[in-house]
């Protein structure tokens, strides 16, 4: 390895120094997930590894790009009528599904009805929620949702049952995506894993926990990708993804923060990072329905213990600003002035004895099996063993873990959210709302009319200033009633190949298309 990195060094000796890409398929980016993804049916999307990859092959009406704006994508042009309910989309001409059909307005229409049809089991029916008659059709009294229209073959009308500001930016996330009816009921449950759709790539294969391939799209509305295909290899060790990087075998990957000094003093590297506040919170759940930690004294007593700033410069190297509440810098409704759960290892200790747990108490663990996890879940554990919490660590393969937290299981829990949409309300109303409990969001099935009630006001309230306020006293009020304990949002630092152009880190996890993305002459032996 050390010969090559002399080799990256001066690229133009790299022939000489045994650093072959020649195995490589031309065109093809190569990057890596932390995750196998769940599935790749928009309608039935809940995971950052999934929504990446079902954005790219189902087209939504809209997305978002690099500040935070929302664009057209399966529409051209909308509009919004003067109360704020009604929103009218006009597709684009040229957009097609990857079977050779055009898409029509009713495409969209079944594929956001299909979203609210309980037969589906979407997991983020609060998508749809605030269109008129939705809840109608998930409880099954409808046969489709009253609020979504056909006006004509390239129209179509979406009506809300109240103005809610949000609701355009949600129409960029990945459940939103088209998909042709006719191949969801040919396919039937093998559609999450042979999806079709309307976006810049297409499925190629998938094959469970190793590689996720796509090929571009020629004929997508918005313009074919300069890449030929992109290839997502599952691999959970971050270390393992930066030797693969190093080695010439991805193009791209987020630097492990024990690797951030190496990759920016190195000569090449060091002029390939792209650095961005992410739009996330990482947290410890702890479940509100199961003993001990459905007293809130035990939970407020846990985030007490935990020293968030070592943590960060610990374990993240850096890599991260401490979390107050759940709303990450960046947002509007993020307060700098609002610093959450102090740090007060001997307070923990007197409110777990007014609990009664003066002699300390057990509690599991959860985390998924990304190594990324296992550092912070184990400083997690040390910090809690200081004031009396015996943690026992449990780890388990991703689609197993996420099943336990979303059925109530876990007792407590490892886990990140990352914004679906550019709104603080994103970070609350799935997080928070007694309604979301379980898979919608809501992990730690925390449960409290105050805050419900703060989160409706929000969605009826169209100002911007009121809505901020409103974020602010909701923020206060979960926090302090300790169902996350919010540790850090972490800075998304990525390195590219010397060979790549037109990589971007976006804000939103799910606005990247990659159609500017192109790789250059690769050394060879």
């Amino acid at each position: 390895m050390i010969r090559l990195l002399a080799c990256l060094a001066i690229l133009a000796g790299a022939s000489a120094c045994g650093f072959s890409t020649t195995a490589r398929a031309p065109g093809v980016l190569e990057q890596a997930l932390e995750q196998n993804p769940l599935t790749l049916d928009p309608a039935r999307w809940s995971d950052v590894a999934s929504g990446r990859l079902i954005s790219l092959i189902a087209s939504p009406l809209v997305r978002t790009d690099e500040k935070m704006n929302v664009v057209g994508d399966l529409a051209e042009r909308w509009e919004i009528d003067p109360a704020g309910k009604v929103y009218t989309f006009h597709l684009h001409p040229k957009a097609r599904f990857t079977n050779g059909r055009k898409v029509t307005a009713e495409d969209v229409r079944y594929s956001l009805d299909r979203v609210m049809d309980p037969a589906t089991k979407a997991l983020r029916t609060w998508v749809m929620e605030p269109v008129l008659g939705a809840k109608e059709r998930l409880e099954g009294k409808a046969p489709s949702i009253k609020g979504l229209s056909v006006v004509n073959e390239s129209t179509v009308r979406i009506e809300l049952k109240e103005p809610f500001a949000p609701f355009l930016q949600m129409m960029a996330m990945p459940l939103a995506g088209a998909v042709p009816k006719e191949d969801v009921q040919r396919l039937g449950e093998r559609f999450s894993r042979e999806p079709v759709g309307c976006g810049p790539y297409k499925l190629v294969s998938w094959v469970n926990d190793s590689v996720v391939e796509l090929a571009a799209n020629p004929d997508y509305h918005l313009g074919a990708p300069k890449l030929k295909g992109m290839r997502f290899r599952i691999i959970r060790e971050p270390l393992t993804r930066s030797s693969e990087f190093q080695l010439g075998n991805l193009d791209v990957i987020a630097i492990p923060p024990s690797e951030r000094a190496f990759y920016t003093s190195h000569p090449v590297w060091g002029k390939r990072i792209l650095e961005k506040a992410g739009l996330n919170v990482y947290y410890l759940g702890l479940n509100c329905e199961k003993a001990p930690t459905s007293d809130p004294r035990v939970r407020r007593a846990i985030a007490m213990a935990i020293d968030k700033t070592s943590i960060i410069q610990s374990v993240r190297k850096g890599q991260g600003v401490e979390a107050a509440g759940p709303i990450p810098p960046g947002l509007p409704g993020h307060d700098p002035a609002y610093k959450g759960i102090a740090y007060d290892p001997e307070g923990a200790k007197k409110l777990l004895a007014a609990a009664g747990f003066a002699g300390g108490l057990d509690l599991e663990l959860a985390q998924g099996d990304n190594k990324d996890n296992l550092e912070v879940t184990q400083i997690l554990a040390s910090y809690l063993a200081r004031v009396g919490v015996r943690v026992k660590l449990s780890t388990f393969e991703w689609q197993t873990f996420k099943s336990r937290v979303n059925d109530g299981l876990a007792q407590s829990f490892y886990l990140s959210w990352w914004a679906d949409y550019a709104d603080a309300e994103n970070f609350l109303y799935p997080l928070f709302h007694s309604s979301q409990a379980g898979p919608g969001g809501n992990g730690p099935r925390y449960r409290s009319a105050a805050a419900d009630a703060l989160l409706d006001q929000v969605r009826r309230t169209s100002g911007t200033a009121e809505r901020e306020k409103l974020y602010a006293q909701v923020e206060r009020l979960v926090t302090e009633d300790a169902s996350r304990v919010f540790l850090f949002h972490k800075l998304d630092i990525i390195v590219t190949q010397p060979w790549t152009t037109g990589i971007q880190l976006l804000p939103v996890f799910n606005a990247n298309r990659y159609l500017d993305v192109a790789i250059g002459p690769l050394p060879s032996e």
